[in-house]
């Protein structure tokens, strides 16, 4: 399973050389992520709200391949990574056309009623994601 989004580049997205700010990548992760969560799981404003559970970023990590620039139209697909008992990380790939331009990996952990206080993965994650192919996230 994977979410596919199209982002448009804007104009407060690009630098001075009219290409993408390297840290955009991420807010451009974070709509990938959000989408994914809302497609497989639940919509993150009721996980936040009726389940209270946050999953902040514990890490992130990104490979830049080609540039963006403004007006273009990006594909973000986004992939469960890897679920353990106190993490869960996504992959995202970046297209441009058909040009892989950005490939990136996000680390979060899960947190309750905004303690910052890792807790397990709530079973909600579990059993929405023990489901996919094992190729596309790993329950460890």
């Amino acid at each position: 399973m994977e979410s596919q989004i199209i982002i448009q580049v804007r104009y407060s997205d690009v630098d001075l050389m009219n290409v993408v700010y390297n840290a955009k990548y991420y807010e451009y992760y974070e709509l990938g992520r959000l989408d994914f969560i809302g497609k497989f799981v639940m919509p993150y404003n009721d996980l936040i709200e009726k389940e209270r559970i946050q999953i902040p970023v514990t890490s992130n990590s990104s490979k830049y391949y080609g540039p963006a620039k403004y007006a273009d139209d990006l594909l973000l697909i986004t992939k469960a990574h890897k679920l353990t008992n106190k993490r869960l990380s996504f992959s995202y790939k970046l297209f441009k056309s058909d040009t892989l331009i950005a490939e990136g990996l996000s680390e979060h952990s899960f947190i309750k009623n905004g303690v910052l206080k890792s807790i397990e993965v709530p079973n909600l994650f579990v059993e929405k994601l023990r489901d996919l192919p094992e190729s596309e996230c790993i329950i460890s």
